[in-house]
């Protein structure tokens, strides 16, 4: 049944958000994966340098999942992403998240990591000089008491994504000294 109604299974198929695609799969969840593509995007983004490349490239990946009112419309929810400046992608992504509205996860909020090892830019895996230990996380927006606010600027951009709508602007650029 594609018009509406019951599907003979007894389950109500006419809700508009309940057709095509998450028919199919019930819940478009964009995680991890997503922020390999974003990279991408952002690679290109770098070479092209403008964020009308990097906001197609997005859609074309999986913001065309957010468009109102199409059969393939979608919840998508950005999980675990992280960046550790407040350069170019930093600002392209949190104001692409900032104009469709995305919900997100930011990883990481920890100050220090248990850590046994590390990929290498060649991608080998190394274990760390000494054994496992606990490490500075470089992501982590907290420092390594876990008290100290080390990246405001983060916390500043990331708390106005959460409005609905997000009200972030790329106004406010924060610097490594700035503390809340």
């Amino acid at each position: 049944d594609r018009g509406g109604g019951s599907s003979g299974s007894g389950r109500d198929i006419t809700k508009p958000w309940d057709r095509g695609l998450v028919i199919r799969l019930q819940c478009f969840i964009v995680s991890v994966i997503l922020l390999v593509m974003c990279g991408v995007g952002l690679f290109a983004a770098i070479v092209v340098d403008t964020y009308w490349f990097y906001e197609r490239w997005l859609d074309k990946q999986w913001g065309f999942a957010l468009e109102e009112g199409q059969p393939f419309t979608a919840p998508v929810w950005m999980g675990e992403f992280g960046y550790l400046n407040h350069g170019p992608f930093w600002l392209m992504f949190m104001r692409y998240l900032s104009s469709r509205d995305v919900d997100f996860a930011y990883w990481a909020i920890n100050g220090i990591k248990y850590s046994e090892g590390f990929n290498g830019a060649d991608g080998v895996y190394r274990p760390l000089p000494g054994g496992a230990r606990w490490v500075v996380e470089l992501y982590g927006i907290l420092g390594p008491d876990w008290q100290t606010v080390k990246k405001a600027w983060m916390v500043r951009d990331l708390q106005a994504l959460m409005d609905s709508p997000s009200r972030w602007l790329p106004t406010d650029i924060g610097c490594v000294t700035d503390f809340l």
